[in-house]
């Protein structure tokens, strides 16, 4: 875009210009991943340094941001992996060229979880973490808002949290839990937690 060519490029001095629009594709298309600086520096065979630059660049003109994981086990939670969102889904859908409206998508489940981040980052006073465990469970997104816990799933359907939800709500014990979908309200309990079900257009 001319954004991207005129005022991030031009401003930030950058000579390689087709390594940093490759790099920004591969991120569109990987929405709501696990941020892997050695990944990309090697399939765009490029320097890890040159990557991170890259990265704190996208970060710092407010086309990405970052999102730290939520720990309390150092043994069996990630610690220090981040996981990546665009701040514009206009700019993301123009990277990758797909304009369709999200029940056409392939990545439709993808997109929701971002547009769900976005609407996240309106909440004051609040910390927005992932969770995700060495064997693999995860959870979308861990709120921590005036001292409680509170974890979110998003699902374009309204599915059965999973094991990994479960085990969470087992360890942390939180108030409340949600899943974001595309469907309709509803509410269950789990344990001591109200589980919500909310339709992304509430949010």
């Amino acid at each position: 875009s001319l954004y991207i060519e005129k005022d991030v490029m031009t401003f930030f001095g950058i000579r390689d210009t087709s390594k940093f629009e490759d790099l920004l594709k591969m991120l569109a298309f990987r929405i709501g991943s696990i941020l892997s600086i050695t990944s990309f520096s090697s399939a765009l065979k490029t320097g890890f340094k040159k990557i991170e630059d890259y990265i704190e660049i996208l970060r710092h003109s407010y086309i990405i941001h970052l999102i730290r994981p939520f720990y309390q086990n150092l043994v069996t939670e990630l610690r220090k992996s981040k996981k990546f969102y665009f701040l514009d889904l206009g700019l993301r859908n123009s990277l990758i060229d797909n304009f369709l409206p999200i029940g056409n998508r392939s990545d439709a489940g993808n997109l929701l979880e971002n547009f769900v981040f976005r609407e996240l980052l309106t909440l004051e006073d609040t910390d927005i973490r992932y969770w995700r465990t060495t064997g693999k469970a995860e959870i979308d997104f861990v709120l921590r808002r005036r001292d409680k816990i509170i974890p979110i799933e998003v699902k374009l359907s309204p599915e059965k949290p999973g094991k990994g939800f479960h085990s969470f709500i087992n360890t942390y014990q939180p108030e409340n839990a949600f899943i974001i979908t595309l469907k309709d309200f509803h509410r269950e309990r789990i344990n001591s937690c109200d589980l919500f079900y909310i339709p992304a257009y509430m949010i």
